[in-house]
């Protein structure tokens, strides 16, 4: 599921028909359609009952919308502040980010790069990385900051660790689990996860950990990019997920359960950029303030 799926359901639920929607997207009925179809049988429940009228959001679809719209205004928000009006006068550097990046310390870097440095307009993309090394190699991203075992950094790149931490499983304070002073991935063998979509480096890495320590990979939700929905997923699953201490640090509820991973599975923060590259003037400077604000 993509951010334009979000967009998609809540443009529907906005004006209750297809076509309204389709004409709003600039885009087809039967896209719209098929969009809708596809969204629904990812997540195994049907959004909107279809009426001769027109259609109306069920109860599982209003609770989607209710963290779509969540999801969709935080991904606002955050292009927003990155991505900004660019002028001939102004230099461009273009930054792929992890998921949940808009919740950590190196947000608030950027932000902080970027008032200090009125002269650069910066566009950020969030997106998973494979695609982000594809894009650097293609010249489309000058930065990534990804998440990632150092097993799993690429000879091509220069991987600059920002942040060095363990991971941790969460869960409901329901689960069977949620008491334990830890855990070892064995322990999940009979529990359902909670990952990225198949094909994303989320989902490859956590279905490695798994083949790792010889227990079952058993998905039972994909596409876990945002917090609050995450939450609701695993308390409705009884399942768990596996993200890093800084991520989990982020989380504000009451119901949920975080748990460290013994030994410990280390997935660090990188600044990631192609060897090679003769980075000069505001590209330079840029890696320069992020090593400083990160006291490497």
């Amino acid at each position: 599921m993509d951010m334009i799926h979000l967009y998609y359901v809540l443009e529907v639920a906005r004006y209750g028909s297809f076509t309204k929607a389709a004409e709003a997207l600039y885009t087809t009925q039967p896209n719209v359609s098929k969009q809708i179809n596809t969204i629904e049988e990812e997540l195994g429940i049907k959004l909107f009952d279809r009426r001769p009228n027109g259609v109306l959001l069920t109860a599982d679809g209003e609770r989607f919308c209710k963290h779509a719209s969540k999801v969709a205004d935080d991904f606002d928000e955050l292009m927003a502040a990155f991505n900004q009006h660019t002028s001939d006068q102004k230099a461009v550097i273009n930054i792929a980010v992890f998921p949940f990046f808009q919740k950590g310390e190196l947000a608030t870097t950027l932000r902080r790069f970027l008032r200090n440095n009125a002269h650069i307009v910066a566009t950020l993309k969030l997106c998973d990385n494979y695609q982000a090394y594809s894009d650097m190699l293609d010249g489309d991203i000058d930065f990534s900051i990804l998440k990632m075992r150092p097993r799993d950094c690429r000879p091509e790149f220069k991987h600059i660790c920002l942040i060095e931490e363990p991971t941790m499983c969460i869960m409901s304070k329901s689960h069977p689990l949620a008491t334990a002073s830890q855990l070892s991935v064995e322990d999940l063998k009979e529990t359902i996860l909670l990952t990225g979509e198949d094909g994303t480096n989320q989902f490859k890495d956590m279905e490695q950990i798994y083949k790792e320590h010889n227990i079952p990979f058993k998905v039972g939700y994909q596409t876990v990019t945002n917090i609050d929905f995450m939450i609701d997923m695993l308390d409705d699953l009884n399942g768990v997920t596996l993200i890093t201490e800084s991520s989990a640090r982020s989380i504000q509820s009451d119901n949920i359960a975080v748990i460290p991973i013994k030994p410990a599975i280390e997935y660090n923060t990188y600044l990631v950029y192609p060897r090679g590259k003769n980075y000069s003037g505001i590209y330079k400077s840029f890696i320069e303030y992020v090593r400083t604000e990160m006291k490497l």
